[in-house]
């Protein structure tokens, strides 16, 4: 279970920024993950990682024409407004991970 990320700050948790990728990782043992390739979350740079999915039963959906999926992560050391980050996948570039043991991104930041 990840650390209980500090909620959004207005006016200073940066909304999008094109420097961002992982920075900060944790172990996980036994998990649902989803290993990606390019994906991208608030306009970061393309990740090639693997991320803890929020619900292990989940598979990605579509918004506005993006394949999306809900990982646990941190954005800047907080956690968006509404749901954790909904990272953006490339079609075709990404595994989920039923039973993962290793690392996993924990922040995303510039």
């Amino acid at each position: 279970m990840p650390p209980p990320y500090p909620n959004w700050i207005p006016g200073i948790t940066p909304h999008t920024n094109c420097h961002a990728t992982a920075r900060n990782w944790r172990a996980v043992h036994n998990t649902t993950a989803i290993q990606v390739i390019g994906s991208t979350y608030r306009n970061s740079l393309p990740i090639n990682d693997t991320f803890e999915l929020v619900d292990p039963n989940q598979m990605p959906w579509l918004y506005l024409g993006a394949l999306r999926i809900e990982v646990l992560c941190s954005w800047f050391g907080v956690k968006p407004p509404t749901t954790h980050p909904n990272i953006t996948l490339v079609p075709g570039q990404f595994q989920i991970l039923q039973g993962y043991t290793g690392n996993v991104v924990d922040e995303l930041r510039a």
